[in-house]
């Protein structure tokens, strides 16, 4: 990213500079997936919605849990170690799709081998 040493007074020139840079990186994916023939699916269209839903969702829950974590002090040294055991919790479990070509390949060279 471009680091320009710019004063506070021209905050508002930074954060253009900002858009800018970044409106230039999303045309430069964009023509770099055309280059090697990368389509994205007409379901990508969702993926902002689901990203304003996930970030709104995190700032109800920052904002249900602050006040709590006001008045009792024992709430805020206790988030962080119920979020770390959450992580562990948590089942990362992606099924393999039974109709691949390529599962079927891997399957095949197991079974020989």
């Amino acid at each position: 990213m471009l680091d320009l040493a710019l004063p506070n007074t021209q905050s508002k020139f930074r954060r253009f500079v900002s858009a800018v840079e970044r409106i230039l990186r999303l045309v430069l994916l964009a023509l770099a997936l055309l280059w090697f023939g990368i389509g994205l699916p007409l379901t990508a269209i969702w993926f902002p919605f689901g990203m304003l839903a996930l970030i709104g969702m995190g700032i109800a829950l920052g904002l249900l849990i602050t006040p709590v974590a006001i008045l009792y002090h024992d709430v805020g040294q206790a988030l962080p170690f119920v979020l770390y055991l959450w992580m562990f919790l948590t089942p990362v479990i992606y099924p393999a799709p039974a109709s691949s070509p390529s599962s079927r390949r891997n399957t095949a060279s197991i079974q020989s081998g």
